[in-house]
């Protein structure tokens, strides 16, 4: 029971690492976009159309990393019910898929798990995503002379 206990342990483990390593990923690649954007398209381009693109660009990257977040909270509570319940009982065991947490006995906040939208207005997030869409509005508002 130990040895499959600790397996299961560890291949919840490493789900976490890899959507966290996900997400530092789409993080860099959203900046290097911001930066690529502002620096060599509007020369070529409007730069009205740039701020528009370039904000649904990171809008469409902040969806994403927003995803993988909420999977790695999935994980990291599914990794709690492992440790909570596996001893009580032996069903479902290797089973990675997060589910429902409401199936879970977890009392540990699961709202903030359940909703998408809780990872996409995480403080991490927010953060990272909301300045580059405000800089890229605010400089097409310069653009049309409203500023």
């Amino acid at each position: 029971m130990d040895e499959v206990f600790f397996k299961e342990l560890d291949m919840l483990q490493s789900c976490i690492s890899r959507m966290a390593e996900s997400s530092f990923r789409i993080k860099g690649w959203a900046i290097a976009v911001f930066v690529a954007v502002l620096g060599l398209l509007p020369s070529r381009f409007d730069p009205r159309f740039v701020a528009i693109a370039g904000s649904l660009i990171v809008l469409m990257f902040w969806i994403m990393d927003a995803s993988y977040l909420q999977q790695e909270r999935l994980y990291r509570l599914k990794y709690q019910w492992v440790i909570k319940n596996r001893q009580k009982s032996e069903s479902f065991v290797f089973d990675l898929n997060c589910g429902n947490p409401n199936t879970w006995d977890i009392e540990d906040g699961q709202e903030k798990y359940k909703y998408f939208k809780s990872a996409m207005l995480s403080w991490s997030e927010s953060l990272t995503y909301c300045p580059m869409i405000a800089f890229y509005l605010i400089w097409a508002l310069f653009l049309i002379g409203k500023f």
